[in-house]
């Protein structure tokens, strides 16, 4: 009986500690894509020749670099998002038996 007690009492902190890193992360996610918006107008335009003598300012090459850091660190907090609900479901599974 001692054993599934202490089972349960696993269970229910390694859960909590799936869902605290579920919050770290959503937190995490958050505070990266508030920043998006400021990057890309912190960036300094380029201006493209045209044939006609006029020119086009388009975004620099700076808001492409800061673009393909927000991608890779949303990779990574997809990756700690699946790892984080794989803890929590471990934790559901031992709450269970």
């Amino acid at each position: 009986m001692g054993f599934l007690k202490s089972n349960r009492l696993w269970g229910f902190v390694i859960l909590l500690i799936g869902l605290g890193l579920l919050l770290f992360t959503f937190y995490l996610a958050y505070d990266l894509l508030k920043e998006i918006p400021g990057a890309l107008e912190r960036a300094e335009p380029q201006v493209l020749q045209m044939p006609g003598g006029g020119g086009l300012k388009v975004p620099g090459i700076s808001a492409m670099n800061k673009l393909i850091e927000v991608i890779m660190a949303e990779l990574v907090l997809f990756i700690m998002g699946y790892v984080a609900s794989a803890i929590a479901g471990k934790g559901v599974g031992l709450l269970k038996k």
